[in-house]
């Protein structure tokens, strides 16, 4: 019903536009890896904040996806 056609350059481009924006959600102590439709969030938790950044992060990423 809508969208781009799958394999089109047309919706890679769209798609680095709409996932490119991203990483600006996460605090700076998280780390991250982005590979094609796949996120990955990971921290070195050394004291209760650091816990509280990575789970702020996932909480914006899960905020941003719906």
């Amino acid at each position: 019903m809508s969208g781009v056609v799958q394999g089109s350059v047309l919706g890679a481009l769209l798609f680095l536009l709409y996932v490119g924006d991203v990483v600006k959600l996460f605090s700076s102590g998280v780390l991250y890896k982005l590979y094609a439709d796949d996120v990955k969030l990971y921290s070195v938790i050394r004291i209760e904040q650091d816990a509280s950044e990575l789970q702020s992060s996932l909480d914006a990423l899960v905020a941003w996806s719906e």
